[in-house]
């Protein structure tokens, strides 16, 4: 079932609007964000390590090894912006702005990877910023708060792991890699944020354990599910319908989490985007 992509599609989608959903639920209330950024992590890995059988043993060579180790401080920064900026904003919000790292890997692959400059990435960046732009101008001006600048950080470090990342997630077991990249940037936040086992044990005390484990697992699981989509078919495909992700968070969000406000704007929005990844990915 999982040789074909549209069925891995289908469940990403799925999986991965539920992952948001929960996430929310898991941190909002939470008094240590650092903590729980690490419990996440941890809880992530160990539920990738459950897909290894799935995947063909392949282990990683030094230089592999090295490329997840420096993708990882990009992802530990990404982690633990993404949790303060996902808790103190509304989901429907967040899965707008977090498509600005679409923007950051164009301007990685013209700066960095040497990648040829075309009017289609341009004209697709400048929707997908004009989008973000547009659900939060309101009464003449624009209004970013300091949660949504985090947001945007998060947005670039997830776009510059992604980017180190690139060619090489395929060469050893898929499911390993990712539990590395989660299990490294739980261990790096642990030692800058300086959160001891006395911390975690006291917000793992705190913390909802059933949000917890639902949102680590499905947060893997849709990792895993779109990796895999990727492996099945083209980037040109892949990457527009898995957009609808954003739609369908929007929806969700309202009906569970009662995210009311601006519902037009954020459809709009969310179209917006949607349009402009079409356009940085067929044309």
């Amino acid at each position: 079932m999982l040789d074909l992509w549209w069925v891995c599609l289908i469940l990403y989608l799925i999986i991965h609007t539920a992952a948001v959903q929960f996430y929310k639920l898991c941190v909002k209330d939470t008094k240590d964000d650092a903590s729980l950024s690490v419990l996440i992590d941890i809880f992530s890995a160990l539920s990738t390590i459950i897909f290894l059988p799935f995947f063909k043993m392949v282990f990683p060579d030094i230089k592999i090894l090295i490329v997840i180790l420096i993708s990882s401080v990009f992802y530990a920064l990404n982690d633990r912006l993404k949790l303060s900026s996902r808790k103190n904003l509304e989901v429907s919000v967040i899965t707008i702005l977090e498509q600005l790292s679409n923007i950051f890997l164009i301007i990685i692959g013209i700066v960095f990877l040497k990648e040829n400059i075309l009017i289609s990435k341009i004209l697709g960046g400048i929707i997908i910023l004009s989008s973000n732009m547009f659900l939060f101008y309101e009464k003449g001006k624009f209004t970013f708060n300091k949660y949504a600048v985090i947001s945007v950080i998060s947005s670039m470090c997830i776009a510059i792991a992604l980017s180190i990342d690139v060619g090489y997630s395929n060469l050893v077991n898929l499911a390993l890699y990712k539990t590395l990249t989660f299990a490294l940037p739980a261990l790096f936040i642990a030692i800058f944020e300086k959160t001891g086992f006395k911390k975690l044990k006291s917000e793992f005390k705190t913390v909802n354990k059933p949000f917890l484990i639902l949102a680590s697992l499905l947060t893997s699981m849709s990792v895993l599910l779109l990796l895999r989509c990727y492996e099945l078919n083209s980037i040109t495909i892949i990457s527009p319908l898995s957009t609808l992700t954003v739609i369908l968070s929007i929806i969700f969000s309202y009906i569970f989490l009662k995210e009311r406000k601006n519902l037009t704007k954020k459809i709009f929005a969310a179209i917006g985007i949607l349009i402009g990844i079409i356009i940085i990915s067929i044309f």
